[in-house]
């Protein structure tokens, strides 16, 4: 995947956005023209994305995530 030929090409099977501007590069433009994949940096700006919390956070997120799918 660190090679753009392999990220281009998986992005194009899986219909995933690739962060390697030198893959993008290399994908036919209906692809690269999506909004939803390739959103504009205006419109990035306005989304959100989740931070690493730590090891401990991440533990407690699943231990509690667990008791609620089980019904504990």
């Amino acid at each position: 995947m660190l090679r753009p030929e392999n990220a281009a090409q998986n992005a194009e099977y899986v219909g995933y956005a690739t962060p390697s501007e030198t893959a993008k590069a290399m994908l036919p433009a209906e692809l690269t023209a999506d909004k939803a994949f390739y959103p504009e940096p205006s419109a990035m700006e306005q989304m959100e994305h989740y931070e690493y919390l730590g090891k401990e956070a991440v533990e407690l997120y699943n231990d509690l995530f667990l008791e609620w799918k089980l019904g504990l």
